[in-house]
């Protein structure tokens, strides 16, 4: 649990501050480049010169105006961002994404309008991917944003007599309509395949509007059907680019979707199918934690799939010596036996940063990896630190057998961190009642706290409670354990 503190208080306050400071100008800096490419872009395309663009006597005056315009919509957009989750805008990653796709989608738009059909703008491919990556809320704004740049631009710079405003309004109506279409979509937990289907299917809500608008501009049957076309044809255009460049974006900028968590809580994961030959006790110990973890994420309002993938993963680096931990032994032998205290703590703390190493090495988003480095934070390993201090004639130095850290930075971490330790130490627990293991658990998530292993993440007081009141509820029926529930029938 993060400590209120004063800035003067905060040692590391002038650092954030300067933090803050670089990626407010970074983002700037990345606004002003992208207003300055699609106003150049823009004038240039139409004009069919760059030198054209500042030519005659108000050239320059022009291209500026048009900038400024630019600028201000972009601006406006951070603004947004800034209103609903100011913490995000400091994210220079998520300033880059935004930028860079408004850039790519508007140009492709102006091409494919200019080159095959005004009706083929397909602006909602930037709204999607941003959805799917940051947010809706951004993503809606971003859809509205980029509909108005292009209605502009267009509006202001394509040759009137090659193109009705009818038909540009219709175009933007349809293809903005079919952003949102999309964008609704984005919330249903939906697979990429049932995720596409469904958006080529939101190209039959927006046809009826595309013929009513043609038909009213006094277009024929012929125009209404073509029109038509053209409108699937930008939908189409707009789903395969998002299946083939979406893996790109999370890759690029390690973003963490619902569609990723998906395919790594998959048993057919590469790294999952190693963890359960190599180490098969250590995966079914992971898959245990993952459903507690999910239903404790759940009752808190945290990201459930991120939850269960973290936990499927938190224990990746006993892949390294899976001998070493006592759920992957068999035979009864236990190598620990052969070891000091001191060398055996070391396999066993190792696990930790072994396992943030693996992560980064298959390319796991980052959420993942240091959740597996911080999932015991700096906690000691009690058992190994009592054998030594057993055989010593002097006072040992704790620390000495405690895990390296970090202790966990967010309330999923958090999370990870108790489901780990209630699932170990349930297995060991003998416990008859249901009011026992409330005072059990009680008891582990209190230990945590009073070693300051949430001292460095947001959760607070109320979300452990509702957490332990979840663990008590549901772990005793993934164990069929023996814990029983009170008798709830009135005595006569």
């Amino acid at each position: 649990m993060k400590k209120q503190q004063t800035y003067k208080e905060n040692p590391k306050w002038e650092q954030l501050k300067d933090s803050k400071v670089v990626a407010v100008a970074i983002s700037i800096a990345l606004i002003f480049v992208t207003a300055i490419y699609l106003a150049l872009f823009a004038m240039s395309w139409y004009e069919g010169d760059i030198a054209r663009v500042f030519s005659g006597p108000n050239g320059i005056a022009r291209f500026f105006c048009f900038l400024l315009l630019i600028g201000i919509l972009l601006y406006a957009t951070i603004g947004f961002m800034y209103f609903f989750n100011r913490d995000m805008v400091y994210a220079v990653k998520y300033i880059a994404l935004i930028m860079l796709l408004i850039a790519l989608v508007f140009t492709l738009c102006i091409v494919l309008a200019d080159c095959i059909n005004i009706y083929v703008m397909p602006f909602a491919l930037a709204a999607i991917i941003i959805g799917v990556i940051i947010n809706v809320r951004t993503a809606l704004v971003v859809n509205i944003l980029i509909s108005q740049m292009l209605f502009m631009t267009v509006a202001l710079f394509s040759p009137m007599a090659e193109l009705s405003m009818a038909s540009l309004s219709a175009s933007i109506f349809a293809n903005l309509t079919l952003g949102f279409v999309m964008i609704s979509l984005i919330g249903k937990n939906y697979s990429r395949i049932k995720f596409n289907l469904y958006g080529m299917i939101g190209s039959l809500i927006v046809a009826p509007f595309v013929v009513l608008i043609t038909f009213i501009s006094n277009g024929t049957t012929k125009d209404m059907l073509m029109n038509m076309l053209w409108i699937v044809v930008s939908n189409l255009i707009t789903i395969v680019l998002f299946m083939a460049v979406l893996p790109l974006f999370e890759s690029i900028f390690q973003a963490v979707t619902s569609y990723r968590l998906d395919e790594l809580s998959s048993p057919n994961n590469k790294l999952l199918k190693k963890l359960k030959e190599e180490a098969p006790g250590t995966y079914n110990h992971s898959v245990i934690v993952g459903n507690i973890a999910e239903s404790c994420a759940y009752a808190i309002g945290e990201n459930t799939k991120l939850a269960r993938a973290a936990a499927l993963y938190h224990d990746v680096g006993k892949l390294v010596s899976p001998e070493y931990f006592v759920e992957n032994q068999e035979g009864g032998y236990n190598p620990h036996d052969d070891l000091i205290p001191e060398v055996s703590v070391k396999m066993i703390t190792d696990h930790t940063t072994n396992g943030y190493k693996i992560a980064k090495e298959c390319h796991l988003p980052d959420e993942i990896a240091k959740i597996a480095m911080e999932h015991h934070g700096t906690a000691p390993v009690k058992y190994f630190y009592i054998k030594a201090q057993n055989i010593s004639t002097s006072t040992l130095d704790a620390n000495l057998f405690a895990y390296p850290g970090p202790k966990p930075s967010t309330k999923v971490a958090a999370i990870i961190m108790i489901a780990d330790t209630v699932e170990a130490a349930t297995r060991a627990m003998n416990i008859d009642t249901i009011e026992e293991y409330d005072k059990f658990v009680t008891g582990l998530i209190k230990e945590k706290i009073d070693l300051g292993q949430f001292d460095d993440c947001p959760i607070t007081m109320k979300d452990l409670t509702i957490i332990k009141d979840t663990i008590v509820k549901d772990v005793p029926s993934m164990f069929h354990s023996r814990i029983k529930y009170p008798d709830m029938k009135k005595k006569k």
